[in-house]
């Protein structure tokens, strides 16, 4: 098994999209990585020096929505998507005078 990042031709139609969970030991594993001609170290180095190493690596496969957040537009589109899913309108509280749009909680005891 290989972590391979964004290849010219994928050898599946899964992706790894960027949501990662790690125990300490990742940051030794970290400090044997050399970082790329840009000076980066890399997520996919990482998970494949773990695999060499005999670290288990899990994985979860996600059915939904996926949208690749590599520009600044994606990332609000997203971040509109996640509040619009988890975040609902909610007046507990007494709204007064004031016009209330979209995802907000107002809770008991508040006045607006």
């Amino acid at each position: 098994m290989d972590v391979i990042k964004k290849p010219k031709q994928p050898p599946s139609n899964y992706a790894a999209i960027g949501i990662y969970f790690f125990k300490p030991v990742v940051f030794d594993i970290i400090k044997e990585l050399k970082p790329s001609w840009r000076g980066e170290y890399g997520i996919t180095d990482t998970i494949r020096l773990m695999m060499q190493k005999g670290y288990k690596i899990g994985y979860s496969i996600i059915d939904g929505w996926w949208f690749d957040t590599g520009k600044k537009d994606d990332i609000l589109q997203v971040n509109s998507i996640i509040l619009d899913e988890t975040i609902k309108r909610e007046i507990r509280g007494e709204v007064i005078n004031s016009r209330i749009n979209e995802r907000v909680t107002v809770m008991e005891d508040t006045k607006k």
